[in-house]
């Protein structure tokens, strides 16, 4: 009986339906898509007026309200939390919106020529504290202020895929780079600063990727154009942003991570407790004296001598094992130590390109003649000006002239003949033969020769070896 009544009562509604369509009947608010969505309950109305009021409310329904202005249809004549309106005063971009019981609230823009919906990001304001997992997603706002400064290795697995985040930090906190759970605009860590704003999406299963980084100072995260730990020539007044003077100073660690990052070298070595030798893979640009970090390396332990895959360090190995070894290439900086880095002391000088860059040395920079390692990052030699030495001089012969002393004689000779006596005269040639019969003695002497020669050398000045030079700062990239 109870099935017989309401299949009557559907053919009713039914016929009643098709005869106000075909008459083109409708209810007080017509067939409008914002009709009543209740029956009145009070006065007389038929069935098929009914009918009407019925179809009103569900075409409001079904076309969530659609109008120009905001729907007054709910009961008592004013909007219930929950309720919908597709706000249609632009036919192209239509807006649904949703009553929040306090105003009425976008849910998104429908673009009706491209077919696009379009949500807003929003969602509110909210705060998490920076974590190794900050979880973006254990509260619903989009938009979260970030305290704190543990560094971060990921945003957590709660949100969905496609999920966006904006962020906002109130310190220094870094990023951790990850290729899958956490990838950061120019593949490496970044240090956040007060102010920063970061966009993030989540790819689901726990990886997000950050979209943008906004620095509050507007400089770029990254700049690739010009690498950290780049040197320039640079004849500014002031020294630009994310440069320092290259004069030698030691810079902190942990204000500076790209730079630190950029100047050391970092790679597997094996050491053995008491030697002092580490065996690498590569001692390219190493040199002695750059300090040299570790696990099993005593503090302020510097580089003595390399090989091609061995460093000879100023201190042996307090254990045995294999683990990273990082070779600090400007050291530690003037004053500095184990929480700092150098920079660069260009200072005077003039660069030079690396000897064996290539892997094969040019043997134009010897420290024959350099006085420093012209394969090693950093080095510096040569000097400003050159005595000479004797031993700088060419062989060559002197030559002069030599002036004889005076020679002198002195003494006599006695001639005597038969019967007349003697005579210190000499006999007459041809007329008398005289027979010597007592000769005196003659000696002769020489003054001592003097050597003259021209005037050779000069006076031992130091000479000038430097080449045509012009004066300007030297600048380095510090930071990103």
């Amino acid at each position: 009986m109870k099935n017989a009544l309401h299949g009557a009562t559907m053919l009713a509604a039914s016929f009643a339906i098709a005869l106000v369509t075909a008459l083109g009947v409708s209810g007080p608010q017509g067939f409008t898509s914002q009709g009543n969505v209740h029956l009145p309950t009070t006065g007389t109305y038929s069935s098929l007026q009914a009918v009407g009021y019925m179809n009103d409310a569900w075409d409001a329904l079904l076309t969530c309200n659609k109008g120009p202005a905001a729907p007054v249809n709910a009961l008592g004549g004013t909007p219930k939390a929950g309720q919908c309106w597709l706000d249609d005063s632009n036919a192209t971009l239509l807006v649904k919106k949703r009553y929040s019981g306090a105003g009425w609230v976008v849910e998104g823009v429908i673009d009706v020529a491209s077919g696009v919906w379009s949500p807003p990001v929003g969602g509110g304001a909210a705060t998490v504290t920076a974590a190794a997992m900050t979880d973006l997603c254990a509260l619903p706002a989009a938009f979260q202020t970030v305290t704190g400064t543990t560094t971060i290795s990921s945003f957590g697995s709660a949100c969905a895929s496609g999920v966006k985040k904006t962020l906002v930090f109130t310190g220094a906190a870094t990023l951790t780079y990850s290729a899958i759970s956490l990838i950061l605009p120019g593949q490496t860590d970044y240090l956040t600063s007060a102010g920063d704003v970061i966009e993030a999406v989540a790819l689901g299963s726990g990886n997000w990727r950050v979209t943008a980084i906004t620095k509050i100072s507007g400089n770029a995260v990254t700049n690739p154009a010009v690498p950290v730990s780049t040197v320039f020539y640079f004849d500014g007044a002031e020294v630009p942003p994310k440069y320092a003077l290259g004069y030698g100073q030691a810079l902190p660690r942990a204000d500076y991570p790209d730079y630190l990052a950029a100047v050391t070298r970092t790679q597997a070595a094996t050491r053995a407790s008491g030697s002092d030798t580490l065996t690498v893979a590569d001692t390219s640009k190493m040199g002695a004296g750059m300090p040299v970090e570790g696990a099993g390396i005593q503090n302020g332990t510097t580089i003595v001598s390399v090989t091609p895959t061995t460093i000879k360090m100023s201190a042996n190995a307090t254990s045995s094992g294999v683990s990273n070894a990082t070779v600090f290439l400007h050291g530690y900086g003037t004053g500095g130590g184990a929480t700092t880095v150098g920079v660069r002391d260009c200072r005077g000088r003039v660069l030079a390109g690396r000897d064996d860059m290539g892997g094969t040395a040019a043997t134009r920079l010897t420290s024959s003649y350099f006085a420093a390692d012209g394969k090693a990052m950093g080095a510096s030699g040569g000097s400003e000006s050159k005595t000479l030495l004797t031993a700088n001089l060419p062989p060559y012969t002197p030559s002069g002239e030599i002036l004889n002393g005076v020679i002198t004689a002195s003494g006599s000779f006695k001639y005597g003949w038969d019967g007349s006596g003697y005579s210190t005269s000499p006999p007459n040639p041809g007329v008398d033969f005289p027979r010597v019969t007592n000769m005196g003695q003659i000696s002769f002497s020489q003054a001592p020769s003097t050597f003259i020669g021209a005037a050779q050398g000069g006076t031992s000045t130091p000479s000038s070896v430097i080449q045509p030079t012009g004066i300007s700062d030297c600048i380095v990239r510090v930071l990103p």
